[in-house]
């Protein structure tokens, strides 16, 4: 499931056990797929935040390596 489907159906479950109307066994297993989903997502978000740290280091390391005369080499090309 994607991030976005994640969250949409934590959302419903949040409004399924907001409403009161289930039993006390429909809550607890709404809420152990709720806490599943919430784990899922915060996987993905640490994972996503990594890529982006990573991704942002190796763009400032090339655009502060890049020296004046690797630019005219460049631009020679």
């Amino acid at each position: 499931m994607t991030f976005t489907k994640n969250m949409e159906r934590i959302q419903e479950i949040v409004q399924m056990l907001d409403s009161g109307n289930l039993t006390l066994e429909e809550s607890v297993e709404l809420f152990k797929e709720g806490v599943e989903l919430v784990k899922n997502c915060k996987t993905f978000l640490e994972n996503t935040e990594q890529t982006i740290r990573i991704l942002s280091e190796e763009l400032e390391k090339d655009v502060f390596t890049t020296t004046p005369e690797t630019e005219e080499a460049d631009d020679e090309r």
